[in-house]
């Protein structure tokens, strides 16, 4: 027989070849993987720049989630890569939130608007202070 695992969120997995006899119990293993099926995150990538258009590596990134009334709740953080590049994943659903960045004295932020399962873009440039 093969069996079919699925779990809302994940890539279907499948154990193929495996043999039932009646009366015994069947050993599955434990080489069954379900990744994460990124169709139903919400993906918030970004990149840091400074003044020149350069990016900007080891920037400060927080993420926060805005509710109705105004309120923030810090919902991630991280440091930006090597070229300013981040990345945040979330599970699916509506929500505007706060990108914060900050590095060398400089600090700035943008709101984005997320809804259903995407990748959402944003960038952030950093008036920094001259060294």
């Amino acid at each position: 027989y093969n069996f079919t695992f699925e779990k809302s969120g994940y890539a279907t997995g499948v154990k193929y070849n495996v043999e039932v006899k009646k009366n015994k119990e069947t050993d599955l293993g434990d080489r069954l993987f379900l990744t994460v099926d990124k169709g139903t995150q919400v993906i918030v990538n970004g990149s840091i720049y400074n003044q020149a258009g350069f990016g900007i590596n080891g920037a400060k990134i927080e993420i926060e989630r805005i509710s109705a009334d105004g309120k923030t709740r810090k919902i991630g953080s991280g440091y930006s890569g090597e070229f300013g590049e981040f990345n945040f994943r979330f599970p699916e659903g509506a929500a505007r939130l706060r990108v914060t960045a900050s590095a060398k004295g400089g600090s700035a932020s943008k709101e984005v608007e997320v809804g259903s399962p995407a990748i959402y873009r944003v960038a952030i440039t950093l008036n920094l202070e001259k060294q």
